[in-house]
């Protein structure tokens, strides 16, 4: 709850856009390395705790849902504790940076209060490291200390690619199997501070050789874990960003050269507003998805139903890379068509929900095997049911879920008439293949399938589906013209 002192911040919020969801804060300017690419501030002082709780309360009030807690050295901070419980009084979630020195003073700290924890690996050896000495064995120590936790932060490895390391990223990668990694971050890198554009000369990488060698790597080790590259030119104005004295940092680079511009004070009035004239609003919004998932993100309703998405959440994130965002496509369209179709939401929409947690079970095989198809509706079968028993949900309901979870991709199998006579069932396949067609779903499909954008369109486009499993319901098949204009707009005129 807002405190006391929240009556003259909630007049300024009244005053001020929404702030963005995600903030980066530096909250520190010191720390333990001296890194050749550091971009981090420089003998910044600090705000205090009182002021921190002023701004974190703004914070709340302005919507936003999640920190970046960065530096120089978060750990360093001596109210790092204090800094993490207010956080969560207000039901942030914290995404925590760290160069891992200081871990094992901390790593209970990090254990309760972190939802994402952010190491960095440059080598596949201490002697090819960026970092102080003993620092890569740092943080093969914390990963094995998380190797035996069932309960952990979401683990994410970030690596700068340089001129120098560019070749050897597959040795980092060869390492990062034996362990519970669930993202590895590939930035491209850039000059922008000090220590970065003093070291520009050794460590600047060509646009072009950075992407192919990165395309490998994403190609090589996607099936242990996802895999993300950060390009330099995807970073530009995407960041709200903090510095330690409270002030808000916009990067920008316009690939020639790199600064950063003050925009102003966090308790100006007029901060977001300034903030919003520079961000690429493209990058700022694709940079937080792909880094962050919005995995909190609850929807409008019923709070059972937010609770089954927040567990089935646990099996999603070791799923199929693109699991996450193409269930979440699938709740908010479900929502509507249960709602004007007259369905049983209590039905319908857990089965949205649950129906690839399968896919957590079988170690990232490829999805369009039979075999693997067939498994994922089994295990899914089950985790189904242990999931609706622990939201204590009606039994009949979970045997039928169960048994629509086990069912749903049957017509990889020649097996389409179910889904005409079955309502649920046909709208949900019609769901899911129109899924395919958004955003998220076209740019999966495209990897997956290893097909160009046109390409992908066209084998989509006259997919069999239309003739062997048409469109249940008049509604799904306008959802899906319309998905099919917008996708067009944009392959063929550039103007989706």
């Amino acid at each position: 709850m807002p405190s006391g002192n929240s009556s003259h911040l909630l007049r300024r919020v009244k005053f001020m856009n929404k702030f963005p969801e995600i903030v980066t804060f530096r909250i520190t300017s010191s720390c333990t390395q001296e890194c050749a690419y550091c971009y981090g501030p420089k003998n910044v002082s600090p705000l205090g705790f009182g002021k921190l709780k002023e701004i974190f309360e703004l914070f709340a009030l302005g919507g936003v849902k999640g920190v970046l807690v960065t530096g120089g050295e978060p750990l360093i901070r001596g109210d790092i504790g204090r800094i993490f419980k207010e956080f969560k009084r207000h039901g942030f979630k914290i995404f925590l940076d760290t160069n891992g020195d200081l871990f094992f003073k901390h790593n209970k700290l990090v254990d309760s209060f972190v939802d994402v924890l952010s190491l960095p690996l440059d080598s596949a050896s201490e002697s090819g490291s960026y970092r102080k000495e003993n620092n890569f064995d740092r943080i093969l120590r914390i990963l094995e200390y998380y190797k035996k936790l069932k309960i952990r932060p979401k683990i994410k490895i970030g690596t700068v690619a340089t001129k120098e390391n560019i070749f050897e990223l597959s040795f980092i990668g060869d390492l990062l199997k034996d362990y519970s990694v669930d993202i590895w971050k590939i930035y491209q890198f850039i000059p922008i501070g000090q220590n970065a554009v003093l070291n520009k000369g050794d460590l600047l990488i060509e646009n072009d050789l950075f992407s192919e060698q990165v395309a490998k790597l994403r190609q090589q080790y996607s099936p242990f874990f996802e895999v993300i590259v950060s390009p330099r030119e995807d970073r530009a104005s995407a960041y709200f960003m903090l510095n330690p004295d409270g002030k808000v940092i916009m990067p920008v680079d316009n690939g020639i050269s790199c600064k950063e511009i003050i925009v102003g004070d966090i308790l100006d009035e007029d901060v977001i507003l300034k903030w919003q004239k520079l961000v690429s609003e493209r990058n700022y919004l694709d940079n937080t998805k792909i880094t962050f998932n919005h995995k909190w993100q609850s929807y409008p309703m019923k709070p059972v139903y937010n609770r089954i998405w927040q567990i089935a959440q646990l099996y999603n994130e070791n799923g199929q890379f693109y699991t996450a965002e193409h269930i979440g496509w699938h709740i908010k369209e479900a929502l509507t068509l249960a709602k004007n179709e007259g369905l049983d939401e209590s039905i319908f929409v857990p089965f949205v929900i649950l129906h690839d947690v399968g896919y957590s079970q079988l170690n990232k095989e490829n999805s369009f095997k039979k075999e693997t198809r067939r498994a994922h509706m089994e295990a899914g079968a089950e985790i189904t049911k242990k999931i609706l028993l622990s939201v204590n949900y009606p039994k009949d309901k979970t045997e039928r879920i169960s048994r629509y979870v086990s069912s749903h991709d049957r017509w990889a199998f020649g097996e389409n008439e179910m889904y005409k006579k079955d309502k649920i069932l046909g709208i949900f396949n019609d769901l899911d293949f129109i899924s395919m067609f958004s955003k998220e779903g076209f740019l999966a499909m495209g990897e997956l399938l290893r097909k160009d954008p046109v390409n992908l369109f066209y084998y989509l486009q006259n997919n069999e589906k239309i003739d062997t499993r048409p469109f249940l319901l008049k509604a799904t098949k306008k959802l899906f013209d319309k998905y099919l204009m917008y996708k067009k707009q944009e392959i063929f005129c550039g103007c989706g």
